[in-house]
């Protein structure tokens, strides 16, 4: 299990984190907002990780074939190629987000699961 606090006191945050628990300070609801959206797209991305990652006894590269050229790691000129990046479909986060009093500023903020 993994703990993420968001919140709007300092105090809480580093107290949380001495315990070992990572966190964000927010005060607003566009930083709500964007906070809570970040933590879902990072639990997708390990999800995805987890799911992706080679088993035990298994290895991602495959040696390359008899009389195959191994591939150069680095281009022409002594550069080292980026690896390229997958375009991840991230699903829509299905927290429901609610703002009491309705204001600007977050005073109470509940994050719910969205039910059909």
């Amino acid at each position: 299990m993994k703990y993420f606090v968001i919140t709007d006191s300092t105090d809480t945050q580093v107290g949380l984190r001495l315990a070992g628990i990572e966190g964000v300070v927010v005060r607003e609801e566009s930083q709500v907002r964007s906070a809570v959206e970040g933590l879902w797209r990072e639990i997708c991305l390990e999800e995805l990780a987890a799911q992706t990652a080679p088993s035990d006894g298994e290895t991602e590269e495959t040696p390359p074939a008899a009389g195959e050229e191994p591939a150069p790691e680095t281009q022409p000129g002594g550069e080292t190629e980026p690896p390229a990046e997958a375009s991840v479909e991230i699903p829509p986060c299905p927290w429901q987000i609610r703002f009491y009093p309705d204001t600007e500023y977050a005073g109470i903020v509940e994050v719910l699961l969205k039910t059909a």
